[in-house]
């Protein structure tokens, strides 16, 4: 009977702490541009919306403004230094893999939902020892749109044959909560991840 349900986890900010991890890699990547370096409390609110977003907000929170070419090389240098130092500082959120465990024994599918690169997301995972943890991944590249649309996590209970009324996502930013509500799916908002703005206020139907 648990096969038939799933829970699908957010990756960044929701089940593992990456941003000591992406911020050494975006200030490596700008690091001949800017003059004081990314924080981490800055970035927690810019992380989950791809590498080119951070890139930009970090350097129009600096009043710098690139052409997109330049940007595109700074977005690319940055994802070559965070692939070959992903896994230095990042971290499961507390008490993740106590639930990943639970959920495992109980036999329910577990799922990942990001908008992080496919590669990037297994190496991670490979790398900390969840991999295995996971039915089903759909990364931002996965697919041909990625959350907020719904098709990501359409996706996932389809190909589970699972009822939409048996799923839930848990995720800590806007596209979460949004590709969850246009889904048809029950969501969990998570208080400790990377959202710019308050999760409660995005309304999701549980608060974790």
């Amino acid at each position: 009977m648990h096969r038939e349900k799933m829970v699908i986890f957010d990756l960044d900010g929701t089940l593992v702490d990456t941003a000591p991890d992406l911020i050494n890699s975006a200030n490596f990547a700008l690091r001949d541009t800017i003059s004081n370096p990314i924080n981490i409390e800055e970035s927690r609110k810019i992380i989950g919306k791809g590498g080119k977003y951070l890139i930009e907000k970090s350097l129009l929170s600096r009043n710098i403004q690139l052409p997109d070419d330049k940007i595109n090389q700074l977005t690319l240098a940055f994802l070559e230094y965070y692939k070959n130092n992903i896994y230095q500082d990042s971290k499961p959120f507390s008490n993740m893999i106590e639930t990943l465990n639970m959920l495992k024994e109980n036999d329910i599918n577990i799922a990942i939902c990001t908008n992080k690169p496919e590669k990037l997301t297994k190496i991670l995972l490979s790398k900390m020892g969840l991999l295995d943890y996971f039915s089903n991944i759909v990364a931002g590249d996965t697919l041909s749109k990625m959350k907020p649309d719904p098709l990501p996590l359409l996706t996932l209970i389809k190909e589970k044959n699972i009822k939409k009324l048996n799923a839930i996502m848990v995720g800590d930013s806007e596209n979460d909560i949004i590709a969850a509500k246009l889904a048809g799916i029950k969501v969990i908002g998570v208080t400790f991840g990377y959202s710019e703005t308050e999760i409660e206020q995005l309304n999701p139907d549980y608060i974790a």
